[in-house]
């Protein structure tokens, strides 16, 4: 029988939910953008974002450039904090876990 050296879970919207809606529309608001592109716009780089390829502030940058719009020092700071702070559905799950 082989070793297992590792176990993948597919856990986007599996074991997740979608994204808080409030925290969403929080950070649409800060890019002044409409929703599907907005939408686009974030989901696009953040794979490398997850994967650790951009930090928070070139994940920013990448999304708010895709949207023509220049972001602050400041708004920057803000939209990592709302994307950050919005406890992931999938914290739950393993929290209940014995």
């Amino acid at each position: 029988m082989p070793f297992i050296r590792a176990v993948l879970f597919d856990y986007g919207l599996v074991l997740t939910g979608p994204p808080d809606a409030t925290a969403w529309d929080r950070m649409r608001k800060i890019l002044k953008a409409t929703d599907p592109h907005f939408h686009e716009a974030y989901w696009r780089p953040r794979y490398d974002y997850d994967s650790g390829a951009l930090n928070g502030a070139s994940f920013w940058r990448t999304v708010s450039d895709e949207l023509g719009y220049q972001l602050t020092d400041s708004e920057t700071t803000e939209l990592i904090a709302v994307d950050s702070d919005s406890p992931p559905a999938f914290a739950y799950f393993f929290s209940a876990l014995p």
